[in-house]
């Protein structure tokens, strides 16, 4: 069946002044088109889709069941509008189909079908768009209306107010509003014509529903305001007129709205207008009768004290009343005695800001106010008094009624005389904190004038800030206020944290008390409270700041950071780093905090509500403001029986590798390499990072032994022939191909697009060895099919073919077992000056810049202190140096932008020598056995290492100290005798001998064997360089040898153990040096041979109790 449909123009006039009657409208619709004519009597079928009725024209059985199959006719061409709404012409021919099948004028009736629903009574959401096209069509679409008995709609009364005002079409942000429930006309209506049409616009169906009504800043007079007022529907809750010109006649229209039965006002903001004593008089008077308003603004409304009495007579009745604001008028302290008088009786009001009044000066009104805020049951949790010019002792009656106050979250009182609110919420007195410097040695005047310039700074920075702001940020409620200068809990959004400190994981405070410090208190100390596994503590924090805290012991002396928990450094020119800080204790006592480099951290997130409006303004947080402290009495007794512990030892500043630090420093590494991208899902990711966390330690540590065979002096890293000369070594990696090795290496090298600071090409970094370990797990055993899991191939393979990377241990291990030990703690804190000078001695031969950074020797500067002792190269290769440089730096998160990894300060230094010490192993001039070989000086204390290593710098580089440093010993202090450590009369005597020899023959003492000693003394007396050695000359010098046999045949104590030493290793060398033989190649085992014939020259015989020494002819 064909369609043979003409489209042909159609005219339609209506008269603007009658009324059409249905007669004319069928009339008219006789010349529309789109109905097709098809031979059927089935009536039109509606179908509902999205709210929305569509109805169809009818068709015949099989054809056009409905609009979709319209498209499978293929002779068909015309256009069916899809959506036809219930308007009048569309009903009239959906009703008579074949009355108006003659219709040929599609276009002109789909333009009516389109508009027909701009005549609809309700508009859910009014759009611009939708009313320029009503405006084009306006006379159409209002004869549409009337047809269908509507009401007219937003469109049309916008539209009327247009034509009678002769204006054109604005928004008026009445249109395009997400929700029909707040209206936003800020700035919006300046001339009366548009309040008109706003008034109208509100008053449609469309806003029947409105709750939020903000007018702000549209400078409205009492007559504009009335227009509105008239219009306003019911259904408005919160009302906001804030920056208009609305005076006493303005607040009577206000008075009506609120006195309206159906009207339910909550909110009310006047803010900055000029209603006086006479206009909130008359607000006060409605509030008898109002049972909704919740919230009233009220401020810079010249209000004065006239209307304060009526004020306190309704407050104390009031019930319904949860917020008001009255800053920024004229209130004195006459007004404000009967308005805070009458607030004592009220049981509801939660927020108040009287700020930038006059309330102070008088001690009734003072009282009145302390009254509030000591009652029983106080309600308020948000109070505002700043700037009302109180004086010193009204502020102090309120201090003292506001700290037993624990409901008032948020207090503010700044701009009165020399009292603030701290972080507590504690109102105190503003004094300066003068820091307390006990040990001046520690500063120098460049420290002090780089602390100067700083805190100028600082207070530059400040003055800059407050004199952008051109006025105080006020509180809103108990919302968030950004900005504010003053501490406020609410107005900040300070977040709540917990803290714990858990007992045998965090450190050794395992008893009580254990005080918390904090960096935005300025470390005031905060007693903890017990827990079953240790203590913990809520502390509301400042939002979106780093808050450094570390803990402390005051009985135990001991003032540590938290090993299970993250660290950082503190800051460069901080008072805590430098000097240490004055802690003042609850119980009144004032003690200064030795110098901390290392103090725990953590980020606090986004500012939070602490209350919820919704919810009857309950807390959200457990923190309560103005908690009293424990008072903890320190008995003196127990201080004298201190134990020592790490935590108050000189070591407690090192930053030692915790598993939660190298926890830190691993997902570092993971994230700065390409594992997770391009190696294993993200699934696995948690996995691995378990896996890697049990062989980290040992990772980074064979990381540090291979940097110091590349000798890379800028900063540390593998260079690409030593990262070679790791895959000859590693048995586990020869049935590897070279060419998945060097795809696995070049994979590996390669640096992203956004190359960091430390990392250059063809060499390795911390990151990139432990990407190399990973990827070389997977080419071993997941590509092989030997494993499908690359965590379990990463543990096999360490435990496996990369075992030798275990076998290194770790530096931590050395630390804890032979360096954080009380004795070391007690000789280096005796030697403290001397080794201070030394620091300085590698730092003043440097040509570093001390004026960007803190003090710091490279490793450049290191080994030429070594250099200049004649220590290097004869006893220490170049490669000892730096591995003991990099073995004593503390571990850092981040070694690609940050340079301190490679920048020794003076506490690593220290660990520094130590390892030196160890590795040297140097007897100490005060020990009891003095002659001692190279094997039995290794079985020595650590401190006897260590003293013998500073004796020999000392006098080696000269360094301008008190003598007494270097050659008194520890061991003569009474802190050794109650470690067990004494010296007889014998050994008293025999120290006493030392000052009488020069300090080259005790060095030779110290340093070198018996032969060596021989070989160096003369070298020094022929003039040669003091401490050169020649090992082959010792054994060819006759007189050598005849001068050790005239000190054998003396019958005494000293010459038994000599030649008893050297019988001990004489025996050790042959057993060393037929192993050497046995491993050896053919050349050097002639060599091993030839040593051998040259040494059977001479033996040590024993005879009876002497021992004799012959040479053998």
């Amino acid at each position: 069946m064909k369609l043979n449909i003409s489209s042909t123009s159609m005219q339609t006039s209506f008269s603007m002044k009658t009324k059409p009657t249905h007669e004319k409208i069928l009339s008219e619709m006789d010349n529309y088109s789109a109905v097709p004519d098809l031979d059927s009597s089935k009536p039109p079928s509606p179908s509902i889709s999205n709210g929305r009725i569509h109805r169809f024209f009818p068709s015949n059985k099989g054809v056009l069941d409905n609009l979709s199959e319209t498209s499978k006719l293929p002779n068909i061409k015309f256009k069916i509008a899809t959506q036809v709404n219930h308007a009048g012409p569309a009903r009239k021919i959906a009703k008579h189909p074949t009355r108006y099948a003659s219709c040929n004028n599609i276009p002109i009736v789909q333009k009516t079908l389109e508009t027909s629903n701009l005549a609809d009574e309700l508009i859910l959401q009014p759009k611009s768009d939708e009313f320029f096209r009503f405006n084009k069509n306006s006379a159409r679409i209002e004869q549409l209306s009337e047809l269908n008995n509507n009401k007219p709609n937003i469109y049309m009364k916008l539209n009327k107010i247009m034509e009678q005002e002769n204006i054109m079409p604005r928004k008026l942000q009445l249109l395009d509003v997400e929700q029909s429930k707040e209206v936003k006309a800020n700035g919006q209506l300046q001339s009366t014509k548009y309040v008109k049409m706003f008034a109208e616009g509100i008053s449609s169906n469309s806003y029947n529903q409105l709750r939020k009504l903000n007018l702000n800043s549209n400078s409205l007079s009492n007559q504009n305001f009335s227009i509105i007022a008239n219009k306003l529907p019911d259904s408005v809750q919160q009302l906001d007129l804030k920056n208009n010109k609305l005076t006493r006649d303005g607040a009577q229209i206000i008075t009506q709205i609120i006195r309206r039965p159906k009207q339910f006002l909550m909110e009310l903001n006047l803010e900055n207008n000029f209603i006086g004593d006479s206009g909130f008089t008359l607000l006060l008077n409605s509030l008898s009768v109002n049972q909704g308003l919740r919230i009233l603004n009220v401020s810079r409304n010249q209000i004065e004290d006239t209307s304060m009495e009526a004020l306190g007579r309704i407050i104390k009745k009031n019930n319904t009343l949860l917020e008001l604001y009255l800053h920024y008028n004229k209130i004195t302290h006459r007004g404000g005695v009967h308005f805070f008088q009458g607030l004592q009786k009220n049981t509801i009001l939660k927020v108040l800001d009287v700020s930038f009044n006059r309330l102070g000066g008088d001690y009734e009104c003072t009282k009145a106010i302390c009254n509030v805020i000591s009652r029983p049951h106080p309600e308020l949790i948000h109070l505002d008094l700043s700037h009302n010019k109180f004086t010193e002792e009204n502020s102090k009656q309120i201090a003292t009624d506001l700290a037993f106050n624990r409901i008032i979250y948020g207090f503010h009182f700044e701009g009165n005389v020399g009292f603030n609110v701290n972080t507590r919420g504690f109102l105190i007195k503003d004094i300066e904190q003068q820091q307390v410097l006990t040990k001046t040695e520690d500063i120098n005047v460049e420290d002090q004038s780089k602390l100067l310039i700083e805190a100028q700074l600082q207070n530059l920075e400040i003055h800059k800030q407050k004199s952008l702001r051109s006025e105080p940020m006020r509180i809103d409620s108990v919302n968030m206020v950004n900005g504010v200068e003053q501490i406020c809990w609410i107005c900040q959004g300070w977040v709540e944290c917990e803290f714990h400190w858990k007992i045998n994981k965090s450190g050794s405070l395992n008893h009580e008390p254990v005080y918390i410090h904090f960096e935005f208190e300025n470390y005031r100390p905060t007693l903890m409270n017990d827990n079953n596994d240790g203590f913990v503590l809520y502390r509301m924090c400042p939002p979106r700041q780093l808050i450094r805290y570390f803990f402390s012991n005051p009985i135990m002396n001991a003032q540590v950071y938290a090993k299970d928990q993250k660290t950082t450094q503190t800051q460069l020119h901080s008072p805590l780093r430098n000097f240490g800080v004055q802690l003042q204790y609850a119980n009144g006592t004032t003690h200064q905090s030795e110098p901390m480099h290392t103090v725990n951290f953590v980020q606090t997130g986004e500012p939070l509500q602490i209350f919820d409006r919704n919810k009857h303004y309950l807390p959200k947080v457990l923190c309560k403001p103005r908690e009293p402290e424990r008072i903890v009495e320190i008995d003196p007794d127990l201080a004298r029986k201190r134990v020592w512990t790490l935590d108050t030892s000189i070591f407690r500043d090192f930053e030692a590798d915790t598993d939660a630090h190298l926890e830190q420093c691993l997902e570092f590494d993971l994230d700065a390499s390409k594992i997770a991208k391009h190696i294993i899902s993200k699934l696995e990711i948690n996995q691995l990072k378990d896996t890697l966390k049990k062989y980290y330690k040992y990772i980074i540590q064979f990381y540090k032994h291979q940097c110091s065979i590349s000798l890379e002096y800028d900063f540390p890293r593998i260079t690409l022939n030593v990262i070679q000369a790791f895959f000859q070594q590693s048995k586990a990696l020869q049935g590897m191909k070279q060419v998945d090795w060097e795809i696995s290496l070049i994979s590996t090298m390669v640096i992203r697009d956004n190359p960091r600071q430390y990392m250059q090409e063809r060499s390795l970094v911390r990151h990139q060895f432990v990407e190399l370990v990973v990827r070389l797990a997977k080419e071993v055993h997941i590509r092989n099919g030997n494993m499908k899991s690359l965590p379990a191939a990463v543990d096999k393979v360490m435990n496996g073919y990369l075992s030798f990377i275990v076998d290194f241990g770790s530096s931590q291990s050395w630390r804890d077992e032979r360096f954080w030990t009380q004795i070391m703690d007690l000789t280096i804190r005796h030697k403290i000056p001397l080794l201070k000078a030394l620091f300085n001695y590698c730092y003043i031969n440097s040509a570093k810049n001390s004026l960007t950074k803190e003090k710091f020797i490279s490793l450049n500067d290191f080994k030429v202190m070594f250099h200049q002792a004649d220590i290097y190269p004869d006893h220490l290769t170049e490669s000892d140096i730096y591995f003991i440089f990099l073995q004593s730096m503390m571990t850092q998160v981040d070694e690609l932008q940050n340079s301190r990894h490679f920048e020794m300060q003076f506490t690593e230094f220290i660990e520094a020598l130590a390892r030196v010490a160890e590795k040297l192993s140097p007897n100490s001039p005060h020990y009891k056995d003095r002659y001692l070989n190279s094997k039995l000086r290794r079985t020595l204390h650590l401190y006897i290492k260590f003293e013998g290593l500073l004796y020999i710098l000392y006098y080696r580089l000269k360094i301008k100290v008190d003598s007494n440093l270097a050659d008194k010993s520890v061991l003569h202090g009474h802190e050794a005798k109650k470690l067990g450590i004494f010296l007889n009369h014998q050994e008293e005597e025999d120290d006493e001998d030392i000052y009488n020899q020069e300090p080259y023959q005790i060095i030779q003492r110290l340093l070198y064997d018996d032969e060596q000693r021989i070989s160096v003394r003369d070298n020094h007396s022929s003039g040669s360089k003091k401490g050169s050695v020649h090992r082959s000359d010792s054994f060819k010098n006759n007189n050598n040898w005849a001068k050790v046999r005239a000190l054998a045949k003396k019958n005494t104590i000293q010459s038994s153990n000599i030649l008893q030493q050297l019988k001990l290793a004489q025996i050790e060398n042959e057993m060393d040096e037929k192993l050497e033989f046995e491993e050896s190649t053919p050349l050097a085992r002639m060599k091993i041979e030839n040593r051998r014939v040259q040494k059977s020259r001479y033996t040590i015989n024993f005879d009876g109790p002497h021992y004799k020494f012959d040479l053998q002819e």
